[in-house]
């Protein structure tokens, strides 16, 4: 068994089971977003106004529409994959006006990361969605949290230039993963992200995720 499946069945376990209860074994829009805002949703209390409209039902029903429409579209042609991701993080930080560039990739990068496991683990996920995301698995982005970075700082020494106090940045702003607002510090991290599995011999990024950064 490859690794993705060995990681990928590793990682729908740990959500079926508490404090999450996220099943990942079969397809539901409803469900798997409702997972993917509450991993944001603790952030929003630190973030001035809290969700703002993001807190309307009907706010979120679209936002949910937006993010799936979004990966709907995620590109066959490996050279159009980091454009892709750079206009889609962008057109949810501006047409919801409570969300970061932060925010925004973890919405979009961590139901990537449930359609992804959930074919690897075996479940029933959409086809249609996870076959382009499949093709180009050495590209996938991974989702930036708290977690990863402060993961990230424990395990490379490279990470004494960028991360400060669980804080990203490569300028001298440095911020916690729900208040980043450059997408350039967010594509520096995911370009470290790239070197860091190359040099290790994963074969995608969210392998390395999966097996080193995503740990409590």
């Amino acid at each position: 068994m490859k690794l993705i499946n060995v990681l990928s069945e590793k990682f729908v376990k740990t959500l079926d089971d508490p404090p999450y209860y996220r099943n990942l074994k079969t397809f539901d829009k409803e469900h798997w977003f409702e997972g993917v805002w509450r991993t944001i949703n603790q952030s929003y209390r630190r973030i001035p106004g809290g969700m703002g409209d993001l807190k309307n039902n009907d706010n979120k029903k679209k936002l949910k529409n937006d993010i799936f429409s979004l990966i709907e579209g995620f590109p066959n042609d490996n050279l159009m994959v980091d454009e892709w991701y750079q206009k889609s993080i962008k057109s949810l930080k501006n047409k919801y006006e409570k969300l970061t560039i932060g925010t925004s990739q973890k919405l979009i990068n961590m139901m990537i990361k449930y359609i992804l496991t959930s074919h690897y683990s075996g479940g029933h996920t959409d086809e249609q969605l996870s076959i382009k995301l499949r093709k180009n698995i050495n590209l996938i982005h991974i989702p930036i949290d708290e977690y990863v970075i402060r993961n990230y700082g424990k395990e490379f020494k490279d990470s004494k230039d960028f991360i400060q106090n669980n804080k990203l940045g490569f300028g001298n702003n440095k911020s916690p993963w729900s208040y980043l607002e450059l997408y350039s510090d967010y594509e520096k991290f995911q370009i470290k992200i790239r070197e860091k599995r190359k040099e290790l011999f994963y074969n995608s990024p969210l392998e390395l995720e999966m097996d080193i950064l995503w740990k409590k």
